[in-house]
């Protein structure tokens, strides 16, 4: 290789550090919360890298934390736009699988914002529950059978939508299969002791126990590291709640 090509490559490779760096504080920016913070780095990244193909594929995850976090529909229904637009224009299976997860955060937090507070009754007729529902599946699918790490979060999620649609009995379940996949996995334990809640107020005699299950659940991981590097302050304060 002669010394140009060398210079390049170097180059080359220093650039991509740069940006897989920034993704990396992007991301960290909105696990502490710091979602106006992060957007303005998302613009300001943006402003000097147009086009960036890196950014365009975190763009939608990004956005739905994002939008989800300012309770600004307007910012998650851009990362879905995004991401529908992806989706369309990409073949590659892992890549789709990633694009197909966001796209259902994105559904779900939208009903959230838009929906949540209209009643139970509207539930099952949500089409961004509906949809999320899809992706969600779609996703795991595609996934990659040995890539666990993300493969878990997928079910932890999809356990989430399953649990909002009433579905708490399948939901639990796929909790489950996440914590087969790391028996530690907190956002798994945690949102299972959630979902426990309802079985508690419908069971009786054995009402006490299930909460106290539930109740040491979620005391066994409030504190782990994993919990806000995944879920983020918010996941913390949920569960504290």
């Amino acid at each position: 290789m002669d010394l140009q090509m060398k210079k390049l490559k170097q180059s080359s490779n220093k650039n991509n550090q740069d940006i897989a760096e920034e993704m990396k504080n992007i991301s960290s920016l909105i696990n502490q919360d710091k979602f106006q913070k992060a957007l303005e780095r998302i613009e300001s990244f943006e402003t000097q890298n147009p086009n960036n193909k890196t950014l365009q594929f975190n763009k939608l995850g990004f956005l739905v934390d994002i939008g989800f976090g300012l309770n600004d529909q307007k910012i998650v229904k851009q990362g879905l736009d995004i991401g529908e637009q992806n989706l369309k224009n990409q073949q590659d299976t892992k890549y789709k699988a990633n694009i197909h997860y966001n796209l259902a955060n994105g559904y779900l937090s939208l009903y959230g914002l838009a929906e949540r507070k209209t009643g139970i009754e509207t539930i099952s007729q949500s089409d961004n529950l509906q949809k999320a529902k899809s992706h969600f599946r779609e996703a795991l699918k595609l996934c990659d059978e040995f890539n666990f790490d993300f493969k878990k979060q997928v079910f932890v999620n999809y356990g989430n939508c399953l649990d909002t649609l009433g579905r708490g009995v399948e939901a639990i379940n796929v909790y489950d299969n996440a914590i087969k996949i790391d028996k530690n996995f907190s956002m798994a334990i945690g949102n299972k002791a959630k979902a426990l809640r309802f079985f508690a107020d419908i069971s009786g005699q054995y009402r006490g126990a299930i909460y106290l299950e539930a109740y040491q659940a979620i005391k066994s991981i409030i504190d782990n590291q994993d919990l806000i590097a995944i879920g983020g302050l918010g996941a913390k304060t949920s569960f504290e709640n």
